[in-house]
Order: structure tokens, then sequence, then C-alpha cells
């Protein structure tokens, strides 16, 4: 009985985290918890360091698309 009890258990909390991955339930745990994570500025930190990178190595401005030669 208390096999199948911890079992059911699992089940709903790895469902209910998948949920939350996937953003249906992320508005009701940003209510019950407070905190909300900020995927726009993490992205945008994330190409901006990319840009940096990317001119430090070839020392060109910006992002250019590759030229295909078909």
């Amino acid at each position: 009985m208390s096999d199948t009890f911890f079992a059911v258990v699992v089940v709903f909390l790895s469902v209910l985290a998948s949920l939350y991955y996937f953003g249906v339930y992320r508005d009701v745990f940003t209510d019950l918890f407070g905190t909300k994570p900020n995927y726009d500025e993490r992205a945008a930190e994330l190409l901006n360091s990319f840009i940096e990178e990317s001119e430090s190595v070839d020392g060109k401005k910006g992002i250019e698309p590759e030229q295909n030669s078909l």
C-alpha cells in the first residue's frame, strides 16, 4: 500500500514539474513562491556575450549571415 502511494506521489510531482517546465503552470508557481526567472534578460546576456566573443575572434562587428555558394 505504501509503495503504491509513494509511486503515485512521485508520478504526480513529476507531472507537475514537467508542466512547470513547459510553462503551463508557471504563473501558479510564480504566485505561490513569488519568484519568476527572467528568461528574456538571460537570453539577451547570452546573445551579447556571443557577439562580443565573435568580435574578438574575427574583428568584425555583429553577426553576419553565412554566404552560401550554391
